[in-house]
């Protein structure tokens, strides 16, 4: 696809000017990264990775099975990509933590449920999970362009379906606005940084950086694991550093134009790849995935124009195992970093160093690999329901809302409260096991062994958990 690199009007957005200002926008910065991680992930996961995931891999003759084997290869290369890009969009989020801390302000990690309107947020781009293709790939590489290349995503792409909601349930992420798009405050992702760099180096520091130091996220002090660096905030030099490093991984902004490892130019590898990828090919490299697979929750609004609800099991059952999970994982999260103090082997340590500890080694490496991955992937490969022929289910990242409707991440839990939550996974994950797939893509004897596996995981990192929260030493 020919992309215009003609310069055009900077989009600079609203100026801030002051440190509420700042709040607000980082709400809507930790929105943003905290969704285009699991966006990304959506699609990496519908890529078909394995020979099993061709439904005809067993009746096909050796040169069949050579071009899948091909296909495969390309397949874990674009997967590759995806994973890069979520993993550095959640070193964004940790980000953004630091520059909520630097201004004295508690972290944030709750979100609005997909699938968001383009006319419901700052950049006018729908939210949409949808599985790995060309439209999802053009939305992908408009929500990470600079400011100076024109639009990506084309009036044909940009449909709108108030008047006539789609029957189709791939239709259901063609849709660019819903209704006439908002004023928007930021009208791209480098604008809404670009405003917050503004800020937090024009505006009076005495005013703007009023948080503990102690609460200062770093990479080297706890060790991230998954290749993830975050940089901290204490001063106008440092939040400079911190914004800077999120607008060259994402936009490349500061590096060559179009820089090669920027998301927007890997995007733009990407897309190109599977472009030619198709022109010499007649395999589809994804499952047929539902766009914006989801189930239903009391209190929980569903729009049917740009929704579908899976009916099927055990894809129900999975899908709301994975939604609690993925909610307990992102209360560990919350908890670290509300939590955080300084290095955890530092002397003297803060008074809860040890469960601080025990959230971050929970959450940051085994939750994410051994339970939402494997879940996710698992969910993509069996049945939607029977309204929807051929289709499979998949993680819709919900998250509950409460008795009033709003969508509320825990804050302060005990060490009963998170072992509630593991039994209930556990119990729930258990009970799956013994369901029949009814899938092409699955085997009873895989599905069986592939929940076993994450009943394993989960016992074991209760139990590990457990360990990690009361142990009296303080860990060095």
């Amino acid at each position: 696809m020919a992309i215009s690199n003609s310069f055009r009007k900077r989009n600079t957005g609203t100026p801030i000017f002051d440190r509420e200002g700042i709040y607000k926008a980082l709400i809507q910065a930790s929105h943003l990264e905290h969704g285009l991680s699991l966006l990304y992930m959506f699609a990496a996961f519908s890529l078909k990775k394995n020979l099993t995931d061709y439904e005809d891999h067993d009746c096909v003759d050796e040169d069949r099975l050579k071009q899948y084997q091909l296909v495969m290869n390309q397949v874990r290369l674009w997967e590759k990509q995806l994973l890069h890009i979520s993993r550095q969009e959640m070193e964004h989020l940790g980000i953004v933590m630091n520059l909520l801390a630097a201004i004295g302000e508690k972290p944030y990690l709750s979100r609005p449920n997909f699938p968001i309107p383009a006319d419901a947020h700052e950049i006018n781009i729908p939210y949409h999970l949808s599985r790995f293709n060309a439209l999802t790939l053009k939305r992908f590489m408009e929500f990470e362009k600079p400011d100076y290349l024109d639009e990506i995503l084309q009036e044909t792409d940009k449909k709108n379906c108030n008047q006539n909601p789609p029957e189709n349930p791939d239709c259901k992420c063609e849709c660019h606005y819903f209704g006439e798009p908002s004023k928007s405050t930021y009208p791209s992702v480098e604008s809404l940084y670009e405003a917050v760099l503004q800020a937090f180096t024009t505006l009076n520091p005495g005013e703007v950086f009023v948080g503990d130091s102690k609460r200062q996220i770093t990479s080297a002090a706890t060790n991230l694991e998954g290749k993830v660096f975050v940089k901290p905030v204490y001063n106008r030099d440092t939040a400079k550093e911190a914004i800077q490093l999120v607008l060259e991984q994402g936009e490349g902004v500061g590096l060559v134009p179009l820089a090669d490892n920027s998301h927007f130019e890997r995007f733009t590898k990407v897309f190109s790849d599977y472009q030619s990828f198709m022109k010499e090919n007649d395999i589809d490299p994804a499952l047929p995935v539902l766009c914006n697979p989801m189930v239903t929750y009391p209190n929980m609004k569903l729009d049917p124009r740009v929704t579908n609800v899976v009916t099927a099991e055990p894809a129900q059952t999975l899908m709301r195992l994975f939604n609690k999970a993925y909610f307990l994982m992102t209360t560990m999260l919350q908890g670290f970093f509300e939590g955080y103090m300084g290095f955890f082997g530092n002397y003297p340590s803060f008074p809860h160093a040890q469960q601080n500890q025990a959230l971050y080694q929970a959450a940051f490496f085994p939750f994410m690999t051994m339970v939402i991955r494997p879940l996710g992937e698992l969910l993509m490969r069996v049945p939607a329901g029977m309204e929807y022929p051929g289709k499979t289910a998949g993680p819709g990242f919900q998250l509950e809302p409460d008795a009033d409707g709003k969508i509320v991440i825990p804050r302060d839990q005990t060490l009963d409260w998170y072992i509630h939550r593991f039994d209930e996974l556990i119990d729930m994950t258990n009970a799956a096991k013994s369901m029949d797939p009814d899938s092409p893509y699955l085997t009873k004897t895989s599905y069986q062994k592939q929940m076993t596996y994450l009943y394993e995981n989960l016992f074991r990192m209760r139990l590990n958990f457990i360990n990690d929260w009361q142990k009296g030493d303080v860990v060095q």
